[in-house]
């Protein structure tokens, strides 16, 4: 339990219940304010890398499907010379049975 010394005010008396009251409010307020900034930082911290999220979301979006144009670009580039492979490959065969039957 604490003792009178322990609640002193700077006279040595025994603050008043208003004296009392007064500076704990203001450890209060002051505890709030503190809250309240470190609150209102960390909220601007968050904010700014959600913008910073969805910037780069959006950078890798577009990459993403530049990834896939080119994909499909490579596939289609394939499949035209995988056609022109066979008909080479068919035209040397033709020529082949052509020579040899000479």
């Amino acid at each position: 339990m604490p003792t009178t010394r322990q609640f002193t005010n700077s006279h040595g008396a025994m603050p008043t219940t208003r004296q009392f009251t007064n500076s704990h409010g203001k450890r209060c307020d002051d505890y709030e304010e503190r809250f309240l900034r470190k609150f209102t930082q960390i909220q601007e911290e968050n904010v700014t890398n959600a913008r910073t999220t969805a910037e780069q979301m959006t950078v890798l979006g577009t990459a993403f499907t530049k990834i896939a144009t080119a994909t499909d670009r490579m596939a289609t580039a394939i499949e035209i010379m995988s056609t022109a492979i066979t008909k080479l490959a068919e035209s040397i065969a033709n020529k082949d049975l052509v020579d040899h039957s000479l």
